[in-house]
């Protein structure tokens, strides 16, 4: 009886009904989330999935349409978080609970995290198509959140201008955080409560100065 050799399969054709766009969209995101859109590549994303850059393009057809999977991902996992998507407000507590949620979001969720950066950062396309951006209605979420929970008006800017301020502040501490840890020479224990504490605090005083903030 002849041998028979089993040929390992080859990376990008799985067989039977594998699915691996899960492993795709999660190197995706690395790959997104440590370098960026235009310098993440197919490359680095089929390496860290196993698979070839030509099984990551019959998934998803090129890199810009992946990059949108992951930020509507994004999006999705906004809209399922109570908090945001049904604040109490207007008052402090309610602008408390919206920060709060916001910052436990990006806790669970540091790589979509590092990725709002990067993009509201670094994409100039999305100037030229607000509308068609797939991260819109997750950044939608979050100003409605912060309209509710402060009181401001749909066409009122303060409550788009705040969400920004907020996302910065908590972006830029929870990433830089590890460095900070490492050089400061002050003892950091309970920074994530107090920062917790500063940023309702700066939101509540910045709302009140801008006098759109009788509700708080």
């Amino acid at each position: 009886m002849p041998t028979v050799i089993k040929l390992k399969r080859k990376p990008g054709r799985p067989g039977g009904d594998t699915d691996l766009r899960p492993d795709i969209i999660h190197a995706a995101e690395v790959a997104f989330a440590t370098y960026g859109f235009d310098a993440a590549s197919v490359r680095q994303i089929a390496h860290a999935a196993d698979i070839s850059p030509a099984g990551v393009l019959h998934h998803y057809g090129s890199k810009r349409r992946l990059y949108a999977e992951v930020l509507g991902r994004i999006s999705e996992s906004l809209k399922a978080q109570p908090a945001l998507t049904q604040p109490t407000g207007p008052g402090d507590d309610s602008l408390h609970r919206v920060i709060d949620a916001l910052l436990d979001w990006i806790l669970e969720n540091d790589l979509y995290a590092r990725i709002i950066l990067r993009e509201i950062m670094e994409n100039e396309e999305r100037v030229q198509s607000a509308r068609q951006w797939p991260l819109r209605e997750g950044m939608q979420v979050i100003y409605g959140a912060v309209r509710t929970a402060i009181g401001a008006a749909p066409e009122d800017q303060i409550s788009e201008l705040l969400s920004l301020q907020l996302l910065g502040a908590a972006f830029l501490f929870f990433t830089g955080q590890p460095s900070h840890r490492s050089q400061t020479a002050v003892d950091v224990t309970g920074w994530e409560e107090n920062f917790r504490a500063l940023l309702i605090q700066t939101a509540s005083c910045a709302i009140k100065a801008d006098g759109n903030g009788d509700g708080l």
